[in-house]
């Protein structure tokens, strides 16, 4: 994410003193509590603060912040789809909404299995 967000400072540099045309308030909007999300659920990972913040409170950070930004990233990809061009959409957006949507399908497939009673 630290590249993620150096990239998108650059983006800014380059179209200093404007913002970037592409850029809309809901990518702040949206973009920004992503962004903190992600940096709370790092910090959180260090063994000291994962103790400290404890196993439930952990996994209920971590399960939705995993889903949070899987969202932000899903629908960012698909409104970037509505409302940007480009000379490859299939490798700029089809293919990263399509590892997105495989990821999940295997996190959905993986919590069904774990939900299902064991058969003896």
């Amino acid at each position: 994410m630290t590249m993620h967000v150096g990239f998108i400072l650059r983006l800014f540099g380059l179209h200093a003193p404007q913002r970037p045309p592409m850029v809309t308030d809901a990518d702040f909007y949206v973009g920004i509590p992503g962004l903190l999300l992600v940096a709370a659920m790092t910090v959180t990972s260090l063994d000291a603060l994962r103790r400290r913040l404890g196993p439930v409170a952990w996994k209920r950070l971590h399960t939705t912040g995993l889903w949070v930004v899987w969202s932000i990233f899903f629908l960012c990809l698909i409104d970037s789809v509505g409302r940007k061009t480009t000379e490859h959409p299939v490798t700029m957006y089809y293919l990263f909404i399509a590892v997105l949507l495989l990821g999940l399908g295997l996190r959905v497939s993986a919590a069904t299995r774990r939900r299902r009673p064991a058969v003896a």
